[in-house]
């Protein structure tokens, strides 16, 4: 069965490294951003953006707990809420993407250290729909 990106903007798979989140570095003044739909840099406005593969890990900087189900229907198999979302500062690179959290809301900390993880979204025809979350490290 074949499996594609819910955010092919977001989130690839790459050869070498697996699935990964993408975005753009601005070769004029290195600001990074998470994400490949920017015509210009939004720090400098300048229009030279490199496309480049994202740190995997990084650690939560700020979040909250969602307990209500976001409106509308939803193709996803598994139950929606309590969750945890927030931002996750990526490592080496000091850029926070806002995220699902996909640990026990009751144990999400600042400071947490997580990693991206690839999640089964939904079946569509032949195709198996993968998103992202980012999960607890765990030693």
């Amino acid at each position: 069965m074949a499996t594609r990106s819910i955010a092919r903007d977001f989130f690839v798979e790459d050869l070498d490294r697996g699935w990964s989140l993408v975005g753009t570095r601005c070769r004029s003044c290195h600001e990074q951003l998470f994400g490949r739909a920017d015509p210009a840099c939004p720090r400098c406005a300048g229009p030279d953006l490199d496309p480049v593969l994202l740190p995997a890990s990084g650690a939560v900087w700020a979040y909250t707990v969602q307990r209500n189900p976001p409106p509308g229907r939803r193709r996803a198999t598994t139950p929606t809420v309590p969750y945890a979302v927030g931002l996750v500062e990526l490592d080496g690179i000091g850029l926070r993407i806002l995220t699902h959290i996909d640990v026990d809301p009751e144990r999400v900390t600042v400071g947490l250290p997580v990693r991206l993880a690839v999640r089964e979204l939904y079946h569509e025809h032949d195709e198996l729909v993968v998103g992202f979350a980012f999960e607890e490290v765990l030693s």
